[in-house]
Formats: structure tokens, C-alpha cells, sequence
């Protein structure tokens, strides 16, 4: 019974060093991996406005939908097209095409209404194509150029290539905070 306490003393001392080696070798394997799955990227929503490429951040669309019957409003600002019945709330339609230096297209049949959250107000941002969901890492987005009018280049939060496509990020919430685009502004 002496050598099986000795043995089991001495193998529960084994075993708490391996323990430690172990735990000490997983936390530092947490650490590193940590730091490789740390690649900052987010998801856009690649839409086609005109004939240029835009994304919108995925944090702030709620969903996308055909175009609806869109009931125009008089006496509200150029961008806002009227409004809608999206899911029993009264929400706007509005185009950014004139915000973004565009010139504003007919609602085709490839037309969509992205239907935005968490932002100053919920509205609905008509994009003429709509191409689905993409990932942008993030240390690839370049500042909006020098070129870009002021008044143009506060909707925009940067430029990526997407392979050889130049895509122009929107900042929303600018969009949607801007008197441009509020029925009561």
C-alpha cells in the first residue's frame, strides 16, 4: 500500500505538470489563434446605383424586397420617392442617386427597395441592382479621393477593389440622417 501511495503520489505530481504544460500550451494556443481568426472584415451588400457599384453594411439592412406600390408624397424633399406599406408600417422610399451625383433611373423590373435598421430613420433605399452579400476586409478600404466633392463624399465612408470592380462604400446612417431624405425635416 506504501508503493501505491509513493506511486500515486508521484504520478498525481506527473500528472499536475502535464496539467500545467498543457493548460499553459492551450492558453498560448488560444492567444495565437486568437490573433489569426482576428482579420477584420465585414459584410457589405453589393448594389448596383446607375452604372457604378456600391456597398451598404450588412448592420444596417433588415432585408430586400421587390419594389412595392410606392405612394408619392406632395411637398417632400427630391430624394424621397413616397412611401410604402412594408409589413404594416409606413416607411420611405428614397433614392440616393442625386445624393451620390447620379443621375436617378426609372424602377425596372431588377430594381430593389433595401429596407434599412438601426438607423435615425427606417426607410427603404431604391437600388437598381442588387447583387448579393459580400466580405470586405476592412484594412483594404481606402479613403474617399481627394476629387470627391464635400458635399458627395460625407455619404461615403471609402473605396475597395473587389477584384478589378472599384466598389464605393455608403455610410447610411449619414444617408438617413440627412435632412435630404426626412418627410419631417
Amino acid at each position: 500500500m506504501e508503493n501505491t501511495t509513493q506511486n500515486g503520489t508521484g504520478t498525481l505530481d506527473a500528472i499536475a505538470e502535464r496539467v500545467k504544460l498543457l493548460r499553459t500550451s492551450f492558453d498560448e494556443g488560444i492567444r495565437y489563434a486568437q490573433k489569426a481568426v482576428a482579420r477584420r472584415a465585414a459584410e457589405y451588400l453589393l448594389v448596383n446605383l446607375g452604372d457604378e457599384r456600391y456597398a451598404f453594411s450588412i448592420a444596417n439592412i433588415l432585408e430586400v424586397i421587390s419594389v412595392p406600390t410606392i405612394v408619392p408624397l406632395p411637398g417632400v424633399p427630391v430624394a424621397i420617392l413616397g412611401i410604402v406599406n412594408f409589413r404594416g408600417r409606413i416607411i420611405s422610399a428614397i433614392t440616393i442617386h442625386e445624393m451620390l451625383g447620379l443621375v436617378p433611373r426609372d424602377v425596372e423590373k431588377r430594381g430593389r427597395l433595401v429596407i434599412t435598421k438601426r438607423l435615425a430613420v427606417d426607410t427603404g433605399i431604391m437600388a437598381d441592382r442588387v447583387y448579393g452579400i459580400v466580405e470586405i476586409d476592412l484594412d483594404k478600404i481606402q479613403p474617399v479621393p481627394v476629387t470627391v466633392r464635400d458635399e458627395r463624399a460625407r455619404y461615403l465612408e471609402g473605396q475597395v477593389y473587389l477584384g478589378a470592380d472599384l466598389v464605393t462604400l455608403v455610410d447610411l446612417q449619414q444617408i438617413c440622417a440627412s435632412e435630404r431624405v426626412r418627410i419631417n425635416g
